[in-house]
């Protein structure tokens, strides 16, 4: 030691337990291939646990796009459901009205509101009161009577599908 320097002063102990840990340094020697060894080593393990975190993220990202496609799925599936009972519905609207159809009902006969021609005289007979034979009518027009039995039942008032399925 130079005389100039400083120093500091240490327990005499310490001094020996360092000096005893640079023994053991000294006795320990590593190889250069050793160590060349143990950084391979290391990367390895350090690429597998970078690979391992990659595909977890991947994997996360995966997952939220399921969530997102599974919820968009559900909104379908719901939708398909009401589709499916207003199908029913109308399946049953349709049903009762045939139900309907089928049974009989008195058709009433309505009344004549015109009177039928008297029967034409063949021409080979004679007239009794003229004593000459009759000329040949042309055809007759028949008179337009309405016919309510051939008209349609009144149709029932519309209801909106979605209306019916209202809860």
């Amino acid at each position: 030691m130079a005389k100039d320097e400083p120093y500091d002063m240490m327990p005499h102990m310490d001094i020996i337990e360092l000096k005893k840990q640079l023994q053991k340094l000294k006795a320990e020697k590593f190889s250069s291939q050793e160590l060349m060894n143990s950084m391979s080593a290391l990367t390895k393990s350090m690429d597998s646990m970078l690979r391992l975190f990659k595909e977890a993220s991947e994997e996360l990202k995966v997952e939220e796009k399921e969530d997102a496609i599974n919820k968009k799925l559900d909104a379908v599936i719901e939708q398909n459901k009401i589709i499916a009972d207003g199908m029913v519905t109308v399946s049953d609207m349709i049903k009762d009205f045939i139900e309907k159809q089928k049974e009989p009902k008195p058709v009433p006969v309505p009344e004549p509101a015109f009177q039928q021609p008297p029967l034409e005289p063949s021409l080979n007979e004679p007239n009794l009161e003229l004593d000459q034979p009759m000329p040949k009518q042309g055809p007759v027009v028949m008179p337009s009577i309405p016919f309510s039995s051939l008209d349609e039942p009144p149709k029932p008032k519309k209801k909106g599908l979605f209306g019916r399925l209202k809860i």
